[in-house]
């Protein structure tokens, strides 16, 4: 298709994609097939799975909507469920001329990223019906610029009362922009009269100290609304309509297109400014994040301080948590680094992240290594390491906690250093099978490799193992 998602006729290019939607017992995955001359969804299916099944359903959804032309393009990207033989099949036995875009490029397919991403809106937009009390106007002057004039200062003598004579106190009493209209302020003081706002300030007071006439005010007031504002008022209930229909989700853009369709011609700043009015705000995608454990009450310092290095082998533990690929899906992995031999002395695997690894993994760094009095253990501030649970485990321990910078990878980048070492000396070049295979190969490589043979450079190029001998000797003989 070379990214060209028209076509003259339905039914002569479809463009088919696959999303998910994270519910509370899972992922569900949606199919769609949608007609590039339409921009119509001509078939979807949606299960548990992402399986090439999910996409024949919306495929034999789409030929029972569609009239499909000779030689009709079927596009996709490259996705595991769209190179299948059994796809090709499908496609084969309907006439359609398979079609994909390039690996990893979304600009491909963009027409279906766009409509997933439409469908991403929230649908608890705020409401539209309340009444809303108008705002005033960036004000009218409070008085003239007679009556704004103060005793004048010397010259080269700045205002005690001002920074400076930077900001003179008479030029901040304007409540409208000077030269405004009197229309304008006429505007201002009809939202703010007595009997419609919590002002206490009489028509007539308002119009005295904003310089303008009582009688101009009551003219203005009587009489009939122009044109212009009649056409801006219909103009208005058209954008509250199209913006209902819309389910609260266009923005002034396509609410713009729905006038013309009804063949009433308007610029797009008169469709933007009652917009901004509230209740007209519409929907725009939020981050959902969801948390798997219960937080511990307050918040953890970082003692650390990117400070990598310790006195004493056991007194300052690093810990963290990564995750390798499997047959069976992930097994993560725990892990404890002390920050003066740099040996992994504590760590733990299973098919959850959650914290009772994390907390197995701190016990187990307690039973592999004396710890010394004023041992802090540090980690980052992922969902694992927060919960009330884990803070449990190390007070038992006597063991101060520590956390690095949200969001900053630097904060443990010891761990970090560690799992890029294990994942590319032995991870990458292994293809495991089960989590127990994986399991049992890494234990072995940080038993036999890691701590007797892999050469450190921050401890003098040296293992880990014989970093700590050393010190016991030298410890010993002091």
């Amino acid at each position: 298709m070379a990214r060209d998602s028209t076509a003259d006729a339905p039914g002569r290019k479809l463009v088919s994609d696959i999303t998910y939607i994270h519910t509370r017992a899972g992922f569900l995955y949606l199919a769609t097939v949608i007609d590039c001359h339409t921009k119509a969804m001509t078939g979807w299916a949606m299960a548990d799975h992402m399986k090439t099944s999910v996409i024949s359903d919306a495929v034999d959804m789409a030929a029972l909507n569609t009239n499909f032309t000779d030689g009709c393009i079927f596009h996709s990207d490259r996705g595991s469920p769209y190179t299948s033989r059994e796809l090709r099949g499908k496609l084969s036995s309907l006439g359609l001329r398979a079609s994909a875009g390039r690996t990893g490029v979304c600009w491909d397919n963009a027409m279906s990223e766009s409509f997933f991403g439409a469908r991403d809106e929230p649908r608890n937009p705020p409401g539209l019906g309340e009444e809303t009390q108008g705002t005033p106007g960036a004000g009218a002057r409070r008085g003239t610029d007679a009556q704004r004039t103060s005793t004048p200062q010397r010259a080269g003598t700045p205002d005690p009362r001002s920074r400076d004579g930077k900001h003179l106190p008479q030029n901040s009493r304007s409540v409208l922009r000077g030269g405004s209209p009197a229309a304008s302020t006429y505007e201002f003081i009809n939202e703010t009269r007595l009997d419609t706002t919590e002002y206490a300030y009489s028509v007539g007071y308002r119009c005295k100290r904003l310089g303008v006439s009582k009688s101009g005010y009551y003219d203005w007031r009587g009489r009939p609304e122009s044109a212009t504002a009649e056409r801006r008022e219909e103009l208005k209930l058209l954008i509250t309509k199209a913006f209902e229909d819309s389910d609260s989700t266009y923005s002034h853009r396509r609410i713009h297109a729905q006038p013309h369709r009804r063949d009433v011609t308007a610029g797009l700043e008169p469709v933007r400014r009652p917009m901004r009015e509230p209740g007209l705000e519409p929907s725009q995608p939020k981050p959902k994040r969801f948390g798997l454990t219960q937080g511990t009450p307050g918040p953890a310092p970082d003692l650390a301080g990117r400070n990598f290095t310790a006195d004493a082998p056991g007194q300052k533990p690093v810990g963290d948590i990564t995750y390798v690929s499997t047959s069976e899906r992930w097994l993560y992995s725990a892990t404890a680094i002390d920050r003066r031999t740099k040996e992994a002395i504590g760590y733990a695997m299973d098919d959850h992240y959650h914290t009772p690894l994390t907390s197995r993994a701190i016990r187990n760094t307690a039973r592999n290594r004396k710890l010394t009095d004023g041992t802090i253990f540090h980690s980052d501030r992922g969902s694992n390491y927060r919960p009330a649970e884990h803070g449990e485990t190390l007070k038992h321990l006597g063991l101060p906690r520590s956390a690095g910078r949200t969001g900053t990878c630097f904060s443990n980048a010891m761990t970090e250093s560690f799992f890029g070492a294990l994942k590319n000396e032995r991870v990458s070049r292994m293809t495991y099978l089960t989590r127990e295979a994986t399991r049992q190969d890494i234990t072995r490589h940080i038993e036999s490799w890691h701590k007797h043979k892999h050469l450190h450079s921050a401890v003098g190029n040296r293992p880990p193992r014989e970093a700590h001998t050393e010190y016991q000797t030298l410890h010993i003989t002091a």
